[in-house]
This record gives C-alpha cells, sequence and structure tokens, in this order.
C-alpha cells in the first residue's frame, strides 16, 4: 500500500530550508569551502558565513572561505557529489581548496545552492556562468544565459557566440546566432569578424538559428574574411561556398562580386568553388528574388542536398 502524507511532505521542505539557516548560524557545518588561489588573512571579518581560521598560531581568516554543509552541496552538485563521494582528500578534509572558483562568485554559488536564488551581477556574470557549469548547476547556467541575452550588443557578439561554444551552452548558442542574424550588415563590418576562426565562421553559417534578408551581404562578409588574410585562407574557399546560398542571387551579380575581389588566387578560388556548386546536384529551391531575401517556409530553400545548408528566416 502506498502511502502519501501532504502535511510530513510539506513539513519535510521546511525541514530543507532549515539547512540555510543553519548555514546562517555556523550549526553542523562539516566543510569549509575556500576559492581562489592565495589566502587573504585579515584580523576580522563582518561577512556572513565566513570562518575563522587558525594560521601559523594566528587567529586569522581566509576572507574568500565560507562553510556549508556536505549533504548539501552534493546533493546540488554533481561535480561536489563526486568530491565527497570518490575517496579523495576532499571527502575527509574540513577545509577544501577550490582554486577554479572565482573567489567573488564562490558566496553567490553557495547562496545558490541553498536557496535557488542569487543575484546576478554584470561584473562577474562570465565567472558565475563558467563555474555553474563547471558545478553542473545547469538551473543557474539557463539564468546566467538569459541575462546574457539582455546584455549582447554588436562589439560583444562574437565573443559572446565563442563563450557560448565553449560552454556548450545550448540556450546561449541559440540567442547570439540570432542576434546575428538580426544584425549582419552591421558585424559583417566589423574588424572582430576579420579576426573570426574558421570554424566559428561555418558554425554561424551552417546554423539554422542564422537568417539574414539579403544573401549577398553572407557572401561580401565571406569574400572579406578571404582577404583579410589570403594566402592562409584561401584553401577555405570551397568550404565556405559551400555553406552560400548563391541560387538566391542573379549570376551578373556573382561576377561582379569575383571580379571585385583583390587577391587573384581568393578570387580564383571562389570562382572555382561557385562552379561546383552550381554543377551539383540540386534539391527544390525557391526561386530567387530580386534583391536575394530569403523567404518561403522553413523547410524550403535547402540547397545542395544536406540540412545543415539551410538558413531560415526568423520571425
Amino acid at each position: 500500500m502506498e502511502f502519501y502524507d501532504r502535511e510530513f511532505v510539506l513539513s519535510s521542505k521546511r525541514a530543507v530550508s532549515k539547512f540555510e539557516e543553519f548555514r546562517q548560524d555556523l550549526k553542523f557545518c562539516d566543510v569549509t569551502l575556500q576559492s581562489g588561489h592565495a589566502v587573504v588573512k585579515v584580523e576580522k571579518v563582518n561577512f556572513p558565513y565566513f570562518k575563522s581560521w587558525q594560521l601559523d598560531q594566528n587567529q586569522v581568516v581566509c576572507r574568500n572561505s565560507l562553510q556549508a554543509h556536505r549533504a548539501v552541496l552534493a546533493a546540488a552538485s554533481p561535480y561536489f557529489e563526486a568530491m565527497f563521494n570518490a575517496g579523495l582528500k576532499e571527502s575527509k578534509e574540513e577545509l577544501v581548496n577550490l582554486p577554479s572558483i572565482y573567489p567573488d562568485v564562490l558566496p553567490s554559488l553557495v547562496d545558490y545552492i541553498y536557496t535557488g536564488h542569487v543575484t546576478i551581477q554584470p561584473p562577474t556574470l562570465r565567472e558565475l556562468m563558467e563555474t555553474a557549469h563547471m558545478l553542473c548547476l545547469d538551473g543557474l547556467v539557463a539564468g546566467c544565459a538569459r541575462y546574457f541575452k539582455t546584455q549582447l550588443n554588436t562589439s560583444n557578439i562574437l565573443s559572446m557566440l565563442s563563450f557560448a561554444e565553449t560552454l556548450n551552452c545550448s540556450k546561449l548558442i541559440e540567442y547570439t546566432l540570432a542576434y546575428i542574424g538580426r544584425h549582419w550588415t552591421i558585424i559583417a563590418q566589423g574588424n572582430e569578424l576579420l579576426e573570426l576562426p574558421l570554424t566559428m565562421f561555418i558554425k554561424i553559417l551552417s546554423s539554422a538559428g542564422f537568417s539574414v534578408d539579403n544573401e549577398l551581404e553572407v557572401v561580401l562578409a565571406v569574400v572579406r574574411w578571404l582577404e583579410h588574410e589570403p594566402a592562409a585562407r584561401m584553401p577555405h574557399c570551397a568550404e565556405l561556398v559551400s555553406h552560400l546560398r548563391l541560387s538566391r542571387l542573379p549570376a551578373h551579380v556573382l561576377n561582379e562580386v569575383w571580379g571585385s575581389v583583390t587577391d587573384p588566387r581568393v578570387a580564383e578560388g571562389l570562382r572555382l568553388s561557385s562552379e561546383k556548386v552550381k554543377s551539383a546536384p540540386l534539391m527544390t529551391i525557391d526561386p530567387p528574388t530580386a534583391d536575394g531575401s530569403h523567404s518561403g517556409p522553413p523547410d524550403k530553400g535547402a540547397r545542395y542536398g544536406t540540412a545543415r545548408n539551410r538558413r531560415r528566416k526568423i520571425a
């Protein structure tokens, strides 16, 4: 027989909330977390949850350390669960050093683990998200991604995409790609685009989330990127062209673009690559519009056989 006691469940939730009260009162804490690489020694500290530490026979305090309960940390974070349950020295020692966690974000992370609440501050946003990712705090990672969405601009967008890729944060990648498509005219003229790694450029061009109104702007950006370092980048002409929707542009427009390329090696590479693409077997393709804009339902307009080559207009 299954028995469900609603009152006891509510009481259990209150019991869980007691852990935060215990932490505030420094009751039953069995671990002290120390973040960063340096220990700052001071005589007194007025921050809550911080513990005085005996070191070198002098009563000092680690300003970047605080007390907590192993059970609470392990229940919230697979990172801490593995640390405290794998027979490592951290599973027994009272003072656990966490050099990879930024001192400024450790209190916020522990607050989140105990309460589910944290105040996100722009100066430490990147560090907070990196550490939340490391600790497998997916809810906090998603919250940071939503905040990052409000901070995107044409100056930081490409670095934000790189950051999102580093963390493999699908939400932030989605936000950045959509933003790049909406502001491509400005971004394509920026110097940051010229330093974009090939893999990141292809990531943008091949993404279904990347949408622009005029394919000519994408073609010109590819040419600009290639000509920035022609000797090193010329071999990548074919790969980049394979991600362009050349069928959206009239032939005379493409000829003018290729003819304007100053480096002869890049110009030849673009011509040969575009001819190869044109000769490839085609899927059903929407007829090109006069201005080369994207049109039609999301699943139409796929070119040259692969789903990765679809670029969709985002409403």
